[in-house]
């Protein structure tokens, strides 16, 4: 065979490999355009850039993995857990307790304390924006930085600290007037916004897993 003819060949063979690849490329980068909109929002918060991901920034800071993944995030996590079964077994002590009487519930038999559901509410937000800030980087350290980044700021250092003033407010409302239809109703829709605002965490942190826990972690 001639070397021209052989020459014609390889680059034949080239040209259609790269036909091959190139639609490959173009649905990667139709990958990278689908990225959820709530995820988008989040990264904007951040100061941190979209494209540095959770392991690389571990790695680059060299932080203590056993410290920095598992000690400090478990002693929250516990810490809030314990609030929360503190405050249901005083919540509940009344009906628990076998010498309790009606006298004991409230003359006017028992009032269900609203407010300890929204201090609840308020500490199971805590707890999972705390779930979700350990999970992330142990489990998807390919999910961008950024979003754990405006996590923990936004979500847990300024969004957190804004629900406990408010529910304290709400709380201190309810003990003043206990029975008074404004003061349930206040809880009550208190309590819902906080439900809807730990189902908003809850689903960005599954949107974080479904895009980004692309291959197993090791």
């Amino acid at each position: 065979m001639a070397p021209s003819a052989v020459a014609a060949s390889i680059t034949s063979s080239v040209d259609k490999a790269n036909q091959q690849v190139e639609p490959k490329k173009k649905n990667l980068d139709d990958d990278s355009n689908t990225v959820p909109h709530a995820i988008k929002l989040v990264l904007a918060k951040s100061s941190s850039p979209p494209s540095l991901t959770i392991g690389e920034h571990y790695r680059l800071k060299k932080l203590d993995r056993f410290t920095t993944l598992w000690l400090v995030p478990v002693i929250r996590i516990f810490y809030l857990i314990f609030f929360l079964a503190a405050l249901a077994y005083d919540t509940y002590r009344p009906w628990l307790s076998t010498t309790s009487s009606m006298d004991d519930l409230g003359a006017g038999g028992f009032v269900f304390p609203w407010w300890r559901v929204t201090m609840a509410l308020t500490a199971v937000y805590g707890t999972v924006v705390l779930l979700a800030l350990w999970h992330l980087p142990v489990f998807v350290p390919q999910a961008p930085f950024a979003a754990v980044d405006a996590l923990e700021y936004v979500g847990f250092r300024e969004v957190g600290p804004a629900l406990i003033v408010i529910t304290a407010i709400v709380s201190l409302f309810n003990q003043v007037w206990p029975s008074a239809w404004l003061s349930v109703w206040l809880s009550v829709t208190w309590a819902c916004l906080l439900a809807a605002l730990i189902a908003a965490v809850i689903y960005l942190w599954l949107c974080l897993v479904r895009t980004y826990r692309t291959t197993p972690c090791n």
